[in-house]
């Protein structure tokens, strides 16, 4: 198994509860994943709660292997959260892949 875990800073926001708002429809919208991508064991979205910090949220996506990321990655329910929900907002990304047993 693949543990996927990503750091998202956002930007752009026109107040913190606007930020809030988007950082809570993308929480539940990746957590939705694992029931249209099949490539994809879990998803937990973590929302920081520490302002002293850069990232805003994290995700942990369990796949099967290295080779079953681009099945999740690419496809389009994933691809329509990042272009709706994150692509307007990211000011930065951070990703480490590592197996777990």
């Amino acid at each position: 198994m693949l543990k996927h875990v990503v750091l998202f800073s956002l930007d752009g926001f026109e107040t913190q509860e606007e930020k809030l708002i988007v950082l809570a429809k993308i929480k539940l919208e990746l957590e939705r994943l694992p029931e249209s991508i099949s490539a994809l064991r879990s998803m937990k979205v973590s929302v920081n709660e520490n302002p002293k910090e850069s990232y805003d949220f994290m995700l942990e996506a369990l796949v099967e292997s290295i080779e079953a990321l681009p099945l999740y990655a690419d496809h389009p329910d994933h691809v329509e959260v990042v272009r709706s929900l994150i692509k307007p907002y990211l000011k930065a990304r951070a990703c480490v892949d590592y197996s777990v047993e």
